[in-house]
This record gives structure tokens, sequence and C-alpha cells, in this order.
């Protein structure tokens, strides 16, 4: 059995117009919805709006970072394997896909705001990686979460 792919699902089920979540709701937290391959592109964040829609008490949280620094580990990813792949998909050079990578993500952080700032009761944080304390995130899901910062910390960042 092949393992299932979250952003997989996620195109299929918008494709038939079913449920975003349709089949794989069984989870409490959901994070880095993507496929990305040199065959197939799917970014399951930019259905936040039919997520809230079908969901609107859950949590939503825009985790953003310093974008050299994310462009960076985008470009690293996979020993470039990652980069590769997605210069293959879109055609375009690795510089090329830097900068479509650098506007889509503007993009969509910028739909992800202007969709959240008309919904008043919307359960929304916009946490910065890079500069936030894990405290912020904390306090946000504390009414239904009970997570501890002893428990979080860094990994997989290359130090410099």
């Amino acid at each position: 059995m092949e393992p299932l792919v979250l952003a997989q699902q996620m195109g299929q089920n918008v494709d038939e117009n079913k449920y975003v979540m349709k089949s794989i709701d069984h989870a409490q937290v959901y994070s880095d919805l993507f496929f990305h391959r040199d065959y197939a592109w799917v970014d399951g964040v930019k259905w936040f709006d039919k997520l809230y829609n079908n969901n609107p008490n859950a949590y939503f949280i825009l985790q953003t970072r310093d974008m050299e620094d994310w462009l960076d580990s985008k470009r690293r990813h996979k020993d470039g394997d990652y980069m590769r792949r997605c210069c293959e998909y879109h055609d375009l050079e690795p510089d090329e896909m830097l900068e479509w990578f650098r506007n889509d993500r503007e993009e969509h952080e910028d739909n992800v705001r202007s969709f959240f700032t008309n919904k008043k009761y919307a359960n929304f944080l916009e946490w910065n990686l890079s500069t936030d304390h894990i405290s912020k995130l904390i306090n946000f899901v504390k009414p239904d979460f009970i997570l501890k910062e002893k428990d979080w910390g860094r990994h997989g960042k290359l130090y410099k």
C-alpha cells in the first residue's frame, strides 16, 4: 500500500468537488500540506479559505520566517534535489525558481492576511519562526491544547 500524501488527497478532493479534507480529517494538526515533484504540484495550504469555511473554529497559523533564509532552505533541501524537481516542473532555471518561490509566498501571505482580516472571530495567528517566541504559539492554542515550552526547540536549522 502506498503512503497517503495529504496534499495529493486534498487535490483529488478539490478536483472532485468534495470537502477538501474528506477521508483525511481525523488528525488535530496538519502542517506542510504540499506535494512538489517534477510531474505534480499541489499546495494544500492555498485552500485555507475552503478549510476555514468547513472548520471556522479551527486554528489557522500562518508561519513565516526570514525570506532569504527560507529561499536558501528551498535551494538546499534534499541536497538540491527538491530545487531540481521544482525547476523541472516549472521549466525554470534555479534563479528563476527562487524568484517564483518569493513571489508565490508573498502572494499567498497577502491572501491569507486579507482573508483573515475580515474574520473577526477566526482563530488566526501569524507566527514568525525567526523572531517570535514559542510562547506566542503556546498561548494562542491554550484554550484547547496543552503545550509546554520545554518541549520545543530548533531542529534542522543549519547554523552559520
